[in-house]
């Protein structure tokens, strides 16, 4: 968080920029799909109301598919402050996303991050707040616990802590 909150500040700074990079950045630890996924997500495929969001073309291994995702309540709260403006709730390029993150982490000195890295942080998230791997999976598109994994950071002590609940 401290190093979102850091380039968020920075990014503040800056004049006439058109992409509200710290909403989508905070929006894709809250949803963590990948990037082209959100960046073509649709409003008429928001339902506000269920709490749902309907991904299309999403990336399979065997063919794309159109996913009914649960909106997490951080991404509901932030979609719920988020204008109108077009039929794509964030329409801006992913790579051009991707360019003003790494800008921005750059003109921070925070190295070694990716876009991407904010997938696994959201991934994490998920299971830190006690969701097991097929409802991981149903918010994150992952089609199996094997390449699910590779963004967890589970840690001895979450699995005691939970035990103890």
């Amino acid at each position: 968080d401290a190093e979102l909150e850091q380039i968020e500040a920075w990014w503040r700074t800056l004049e006439g920029t058109s992409i509200p990079l710290p909403t989508i950045l905070r929006f894709l630890v809250a949803l963590p799909r990948r990037r082209e996924e959100v960046m073509q997500a649709l409003w008429s495929d928001y339902d506000p109301k269920k709490h749902t969001l309907l991904l299309r073309d999403t990336k399979h291994p065997t063919t794309p598919r159109d996913e009914l995702v649960p909106v997490p309540p951080d991404a509901q709260a932030i979609l719920a402050r988020m204008p109108r403006t077009s039929g794509r709730i964030f329409p801006y390029r992913g790579a051009s996303v991707s360019d003003a993150f790494q800008r921005a982490a750059k003109m921070c000195e925070i190295h070694d991050v990716t876009l991407h890295d904010l997938r696994h942080e959201g991934i994490s998230r998920l299971f830190e707040a006690g969701l097991n791997i097929p409802e991981v999976s149903l918010i994150s598109g992952h089609s199996s616990w094997a390449s699910l994994k590779r963004y967890t950071q589970i840690q001895p002590s979450h699995v005691l802590e939970k035990l103890k609940r």
